[in-house]
């Protein structure tokens, strides 16, 4: 079960703050989980790690984006003091013989295709 964000980007801080509330108290309501929107984000990197997944789009929403954990990359892999492992890959810098650590994170769009070729029809056969 996913709770529902309903209002605008300003006040979603506010929102996921007090489900979190809610749940650590164990007073949520069955309305704090209906799924009525059309987009959704469902994170599993920050609190579980996981680098990469595909959720399945529930119904009526359109689409879903997953996001999943942040990777420093630099070159090689090698073990942190909490032995995890942490992939680091160098990417081109500004100047042409320089190269950076980037960090990035691995998003997943998936998108109900009802959605996409109504759409698709309308801009082409409008």
């Amino acid at each position: 079960m996913i709770p529902i964000v309903k209002k605008g980007l300003a006040t979603i801080a506010n929102d996921v703050k007090t489900l979190a509330n809610k749940t650590r108290s164990n007073t949520r309501k069955s309305n704090d989980y209906e799924v009525c929107g059309t987009f959704m984000i469902f994170n599993l990197g920050g609190p579980f790690g996981i680098k990469q997944f595909c959720a399945i789009i529930n119904s009526p929403q359109g689409a879903i984006l997953d996001v999943g954990t942040s990777s420093i990359y630099g070159g090689l892999i090698f073990c942190c003091r909490n032995k995890t492992t942490t992939e680091r890959q160098l990417v081109p810098g500004l100047l042409p013989d320089q190269y950076d650590i980037s960090t990035f994170v691995i998003v997943t769009l998936s998108c109900d295709h009802h959605v996409i070729d109504v759409q698709f029809t309308k801009l082409n056969y409008t």
